[in-house]
């Protein structure tokens, strides 16, 4: 069975980690805050805002969202029911702000599947006082900010990007498939809420949270479970039918589960490239500027069924980045409680080792918290605590584990 890390195991990894460590986050679910409605109550939307992906309007404070978190009329989650109702945690947003003034743009970074415009929104609504500016890959590992400027791991041709715009035009036949699963387990399908379809650079990706919250029902519940499953069918047909294909007869596109979600995005690139991207970066500063060590962290590392995550194609490339830049790179799984935020113990069903099951390689873990306050509480112990030598044999040939790693 899998377990959280211990005080003694977390302290030892924080200090081993030498004297400016890259820390590498996914946001959703990782680092970022969900916030939900409480049932029954409402706050009136700006001329800004959108309803099919906010319940909570912009221009709110981190300050004035608490004082609603205390009065009741929103919660926190692990997950919010729809996509812009996340923050990133505060204490973030000031060492990012802290890091920007200081002109250290790579002590802390983000890794994203969500498109590059919606997080720097996230970012600004949380109160990154400049976003553009922030250390960010977005796009499941495509576009890579750095010192303001963003650039394009692969960019797409117009009848890529055409092929993706038509999922939005699908979202009727999207939402019918949807309300069918929920008419079969006898739900009253007519309440449903519309999924949401999010636009992304270089991918498109399908909502339903917002439909498992309206009707009561968990993620990895049959809803979520019938739900994907028929999203996975119909999308994985339409890249048969009309996807695009590469100069070698590849598809350009393939399809990811995500959490509560399905993602279309390019076959070539993950959030493995992201995290290369962000270490080349890293190694091109002179010598007494770079990292001493590179940590990645996500909570997205397994599936239900054994498949693989969004966060996966990162971790799966550690020891492999280890050995070719010649940096210590480890990773954290965010590894959520079963029963939701307030539960005790890891998710079996969230498991890394069922990758193995499915036959996928398992990726090193190396420490292991169960929500994402937790992990805001460690990177922010980091910044605050004096570093000790970096183990000896941490680079001996093929990646062998530190000696705080975690036997999943």
């Amino acid at each position: 069975m899998s377990r959280y890390s211990t005080p003694a195991e977390i302290s030892a990894f924080r200090a081993g980690l030498g004297a400016r460590p890259m820390i590498v986050n996914d946001v959703d679910g990782n680092v970022a805050r969900g916030y939900k409605l409480s049932p029954g109550r409402t706050l009136e939307l700006g001329p800004e805002d959108d309803p099919d992906n906010q319940s909570i309007p912009f221009g709110i404070s981190q300050a004035e969202l608490q004082e609603l978190v205390g009065n009741g009329t929103v919660y926190v989650d692990l997950f919010a029911s729809k996509a812009m109702d996340v923050r990133l945690a505060p204490e973030l947003v000031a060492a990012v702000n802290e890091n920007t003034r200081a002109g250290r743009p790579l002590d802390l970074a983000f890794l994203t599947s969500r498109g590059s415009e919606h997080v720097l929104t996230v970012f600004r609504e949380s109160g990154v006082l400049a976003p553009e500016r922030a250390t960010l890959v977005a796009d499941s590992g495509n576009r890579l900010y750095y010192d303001g400027g963003p650039s394009d791991i692969r960019s797409l041709s117009r009848d890529e990007q055409n092929f993706l715009s038509l999922i939005s035009d699908m979202k009727q036949t999207i939402a019918d498939a949807m309300r069918s699963e929920v008419s079969g387990l006898g739900l009253d399908a007519g309440s449903m809420p519309q999924p949401y379809i999010e636009q992304k650079g270089t991918a498109t990706n399908v909502h339903w949270r917002a439909i498992l919250d309206h009707y009561g029902q968990a993620e990895g519940s049959d809803l979520d479970v019938r739900i994907g499953t028929v999203m996975k069918e119909g999308l994985t047909r339409y890249l048969e039918q009309r996807g695009p294909k590469e100069g070698d007869g590849s598809p350009v596109f393939k399809i990811l589960a995500a959490p509560a979600s399905t993602e279309v995005k390019l076959a070539g690139v993950n959030k493995g490239h992201g995290l290369e991207a962000l270490i080349k970066k890293a190694m091109e500063l002179p010598e007494d500027q770079r990292p001493t060590a590179v940590v990645f962290t996500g909570d997205d590392v397994c599936k239900e069924d054994g498949s693989p995550g969004t966060d996966y194609f990162a971790m799966i490339e550690a020891d492999r980045l280890q050995e070719k830049y010649g940096i210590p790179v480890f990773n954290i799984h965010t590894h959520h409680p079963e029963g939701g935020i307030d539960g005790v113990s890891p998710d079996p069903k969230k498991d890394p080792r069922n990758l193995a099951r499915a036959g996928h390689d398992v990726p090193r873990i190396d420490l292991v918290v169960p929500t994402p306050q937790k992990l805001v509480e460690f990177i922010v112990s980091v910044r605050n605590t004096p570093s000790a030598p970096l183990p000896q044999g941490r680079l001996a040939p093929g990646g062998g584990q530190a000696p705080w790693s975690l036997e999943l």
